[in-house]
């Protein structure tokens, strides 16, 4: 009876934690999908912009700070979509901590029928550590949208 019911639970875990990496995925997924759409969408925007300004040949002295102006938000915009594509590597790094940290928890006979390891204890505190690195690198490419966006609206 007992070894039914430590079965049930390791299939149940192995279950969750299958579950739990499809969902983070596909959410990290989503989420630097847009992030990298806002930053990469927003210099070619400004790519086009510039390269429609720079051709005509009567380009006015007073314009001249608002190249200046695109050119620096195009930097912000570069440096948010790198950004973006960094975390979505870091994300993949947890993703997979979080699964190790499943699959290396020992199964036992008896309740819980899951056991910390040593080795889950490691991934799980590098799968941890790498989520707020996904998470804070995520949020700086956001905020160099938005500064980008504001050094644009600053000179408009």
């Amino acid at each position: 009876m007992a070894d039914s019911k430590a079965k049930i639970a390791h299939d149940r875990a192995n279950e969750r934690y299958e579950k739990q990496t499809d969902a983070g995925i596909q959410f990290a997924r989503q989420s630097f999908q847009a992030l990298l759409l806002l930053n990469g969408g927003a210099c070619i925007a400004i790519l086009g912009f510039l390269a429609n300004t720079i051709t005509k040949e009567n380009l006015a002295e007073g314009h001249a700070h608002l190249l200046a102006s695109m050119v620096a938000s195009l930097r912000w915009f570069a440096l948010g979509a790198f950004a973006t594509v960094l975390s979505t590597v870091v994300a993949f790094l947890s993703n997979r901590g979080y699964a190790d940290e499943g699959l290396a928890r020992a199964r036992i006979d008896k309740p819980p029928y899951l056991e910390h390891t040593r080795a889950s204890r490691i991934w799980h505190a590098w799968a941890t550590f790498t989520f707020l690195v996904s998470l804070f690198g995520a949020l700086t490419a956001l905020c160099l949208f938005m500064i980008g966006l504001m050094s644009i609206s600053a000179f408009v």
